[in-house]
């Protein structure tokens, strides 16, 4: 990838890309893809003909798309101006990872300041027969909002074959989704919506009991998420719940639901 001068060296080497060598290529893999999508985005988004670019930036997804058997682009614009507010792309590996290993994603936002815009990466990732992580799509989006979550659900729906809403069986995400969102605004019926450790910790549980009832029960609830035991779980459980009826009798319900 090479600096653009202007707005016609830029089409000329879309045009001229290796990604048209074709997505399911060997020699072309999933990482050699992101890592020029990657590449792109920060020199599009530094430029100083910044909407000729983001123009451009369009046609090339699309071209993409077109020219290669197995990708799939969507791009996301904004219902009141018509401006690009994000962009989803799945290769033919994306889609099969989904197809095969979809009953169980993954989802979140990850911000990291490679552009002027600080636009965050998301990605749909699920775990294969190996045990590692894989992805069923990824994206740019202008921020890690509920509708480009769903955009995220709705586009690897639309472009697979074998699996339907009714087919995923869990939703892991931050604290932006829950079980209503997962089932209303997400529309998948049969998901159950569950949080990651990290999440969990740091996003999910603060705001479930509040930032002051969490810092008074986080050292129990660490204890019971990490607990190998029963005996060890109900301890820090017994514990958390003697602090609470001392402390904050409103905040009893919540922790049953650990």
């Amino acid at each position: 990838m090479h600096n653009c001068d202007n707005f016609k060296d830029f089409q000329d080497m879309f045009k001229t890309t290796k990604l048209h060598n074709g997505i399911d290529d060997i020699p072309l893999t999933d990482d050699n893809i992101a890592q020029m999508g990657k590449e792109l985005w920060i020199e599009i988004m530094n430029d100083d003909n910044c909407q000729d670019s983001i123009i451009t930036f369009q046609e090339y997804m699309l071209s993409l798309e077109a020219n290669n058997k197995g990708f799939a682009v969507t791009l996301l614009k904004s219902a009141e101006t018509g401006r690009l507010t994000g962009c989803i792309w799945q290769t033919a590996i994306m889609r099969d990872n989904f197809e095969r290993f979809g009953g169980y994603l993954s989802m979140d936002a990850m911000l990291r300041p490679i552009n002027e815009m600080e636009w965050p990466y998301m990605s749909i990732s699920m775990y294969n027969e190996l045990n590692s992580a894989c992805v069923a799509c990824e994206g740019i989006v202008c921020g890690e909002r509920l509708e480009a979550y769903k955009a995220m659900i709705d586009f690897v729906l639309q472009n697979n074959t074998k699996r339907t809403r009714s087919d995923i069986d869990v939703v892991a995400s931050d604290g932006i989704l829950d079980q209503e969102k997962v089932t209303n605004c997400l529309q998948l019926p049969n998901a159950i919506f569950m949080a990651d450790i990290y999440h969990l910790l740091d996003s999910v549980l603060p705001k479930k009991f509040g930032v002051e009832c969490f810092n008074l029960l986080q050292s129990n609830i660490k204890q019971m998420i990490y607990s190998n035991t029963k005996q060890g779980f109900d301890e820090n459980y017994e514990k958390a719940m003697g602090l609470l009826q001392k402390r904050d009798q409103r905040n009893l319900c919540n922790i049953h639901t650990l």
